[in-house]
């Protein structure tokens, strides 16, 4: 049975119009955690697995091409984070909680700008740039508005307060009810697919009840680009004929 991401709505709607009026463990692929070890002994390949499960800093660690020095404050900065991970996971479950995902998520984001903030003090210009493209490329994202596109709408559609707050509570719900439905569509991508679209559409029906015409055109202009994620859990399909004709040509 689908979580309908209007009920998470009306939720998040009415604390909204409460404070207007008083005037306002399941995994989770933690990216700072370091799964694929940094060190990974010689001719040692890391598991297909492990690019499910986090990012390969080995492979990141070769691309920056750290001198010794770097290499050693490379590995107390992943290590720092990575026990802080799993501190947290810890916590999170404790005495029987419930895991909540959306925490989680928002927690692994925090621990990933506080490491990228870790390694600008000893990598250089150049080096810096290429950690933040590869997290950047194989860091799981939230699945949600980002802190910048919500920026950007509230400025460009000039929300009133009304607005910006409905906006703020739908976003909140997608998140919310797309991690509620993790368990019924994890590992299958194109289910995952169509739980991410219905509850997108159901954001957006919600956001043009209250824009006006020319606002709500300008809102979906800003957030065409916002699809579903590409999910490591099953492999590209071209990537799995290869393979297959490999093993049947040897």
């Amino acid at each position: 049975m689908k979580t309908n991401i209007l009920t998470a709505l009306a939720l998040a709607t009415g604390i909204f119009l409460a404070s207007c009026g008083a005037s306002e463990s399941n995994q989770v692929d933690n990216n700072t955690d370091s799964t694929t070890s940094t060190s990974t002994a010689n001719n040692e390949k890391p598991a297909d697995n492990n690019r499910r499960r986090g990012i390969d800093y080995t492979a990141l660690k070769a691309e920056l091409a750290l001198n010794p020095e770097q290499e050693k404050q490379f590995e107390e900065v992943v290590e720092k984070y990575k026990k802080i991970a799993e501190e947290s996971r810890a916590a999170a479950t404790s005495g029987g909680a419930k895991f909540d995902r959306v925490e989680a998520f928002k927690q692994m984001e925090e621990r990933s700008k506080k490491q990228a903030a870790d390694m600008a003090v000893f990598l250089n210009d150049t080096q810096l740039e290429k950690y933040n493209a590869f997290m950047a490329k194989n860091t799981r994202k939230r699945p949600r508005y980002n802190d910048e596109l919500l920026s950007k709408i509230k400025t460009e559609l000039a929300l009133d307060e009304k607005q910006a707050a409905m906006l703020e509570a739908v976003n909140n719900a997608f998140e919310r009810s797309y991690h509620e439905a993790h368990d019924i569509y994890h590992g299958n991508s194109e289910l995952a697919k169509e739980y991410w679209l219905k509850y997108d559409d159901e954001r957006k029906g919600a956001m043009k009840k209250v824009l006006s015409e020319a606002q709500y055109a300008k809102f979906l202009e800003l957030v065409k680009d916002q699809k579903p994620a590409e999910r490591a859990e099953e492999e590209p399909k071209k990537e799995k004929k290869d393979k297959a004709e490999q093993t049947a040509s040897r």
